[in-house]
């Protein structure tokens, strides 16, 4: 039997069945992180509006918690701390990279760290000591923009086997944004009007059919919901029609292009526990979804 627990904005899928009945298996670990994901962006914690089917049903088969918090309200501290289990403040690394500059501000900025050193055992690196296959996709944004080891600090140099995608940006900066062409490392270009978050989830899928006789930690970091705010066409006109006739009596924010981004990552989070289930490998899974620092204060 599979039980699913939250923390926070975060999903725990523990097979507790398959893990205690096989003690030489080692569980496999899915690690979905969503940048600037809001409390109220899922169904499953009241919205109406967005349509998230597939995280719902997490949440309806095990426990959901409501109450969490994060040490910084930027991205790149909560990478860095969920990957070296450490706050903030004791890595030094208490902004975004390059952070805010703010010259004529009252009080100065501390001195603070642009990178993870490479000191610390990162999950990742703890994991393949003990055997795992190490992927990761998506948003890495924890390199040291302008200085000398600026190569030095990809996720294939803090434990990862695998890179896709992961590079100093904060968000999409490729020609097309969210769309084909990416401009990201190890990423398929695809085609005209080929959306990011699923071409990143291709390639999810991809190592999973590869990895699925071995140990793996598949650590998905969504570049979604960061703006700039954007979606496949057919998402935003599916929810710009709803919104027509939509009953907003919670005042929920009816932004079709966020809603569809919002669909568009469920789409993602879908196909990799439908993946998990056809290979025979989600009951040896965990799965933990959760977001960096909270939304927006006028979007979510």
């Amino acid at each position: 039997m599979k039980k699913i627990l939250s923390l926070s904005l975060a999903f725990l899928s523990l097979a507790f069945a398959g893990l205690l009945s096989a003690k030489d298996s080692k569980p496999n670990f899915v690690f979905l992180l969503v940048d600037d994901l809001g409390l109220g962006d899922f169904g499953c914690y009241g919205a109406k509006f967005y349509e998230t089917p597939h995280i719902d049903k997490l949440a309806a088969d095990g426990m959901l918690f409501t109450n969490g918090y994060a040490a910084c309200t930027v991205c790149s501290p909560s990478r860095a701390a969920i990957l070296s289990g450490c706050y903030p403040a004791r890595l030094k690394l208490t902004d975004w990279i390059t952070g805010h500059k703010k010259p004529f501000a009252k009080l100065s900025v501390p001195k603070w760290d642009t990178r993870i050193d490479h000191k610390r055992v990162l999950l990742p690196e703890a994991l393949k000591e003990a055997g795992y296959a190490t992927a990761f996709f998506g948003k890495w944004h924890l390199m040291p923009i302008g200085q000398p080891d600026f190569d030095k600090h990809y996720p294939t140099n803090h434990g990862f086997d695998i890179n896709v995608g992961g590079r100093e940006w904060g968000q999409p900066k490729g020609k097309g944004k969210y769309f084909s062409p990416f401009g990201m490392p190890g990423l398929d270009e695809g085609k005209p009007g080929d959306f990011l978050t699923d071409k990143l989830t291709d390639a999810a899928v991809d190592f999973l059919e590869k990895k699925q006789d071995d140990p793996f930690l598949l650590y998905f970091s969504y570049y979604t919901l960061h703006g700039p705010v954007m979606a496949p066409p057919a998402l935003v006109k599916k929810y710009t029609e709803k919104a027509k006739t939509f009953d907003n009596t919670k005042n929920e924010h009816l932004e079709p292009r966020r809603a569809g981004m919002v669909e568009a990552l469920d789409n993602s989070v879908g196909r990799l526990v439908a993946k998990l289930d056809e290979l025979g490998i989600a009951e040896n899974t965990v799965i933990i979804l959760t977001g960096d620092n909270g939304g927006n204060y006028d979007t979510t």
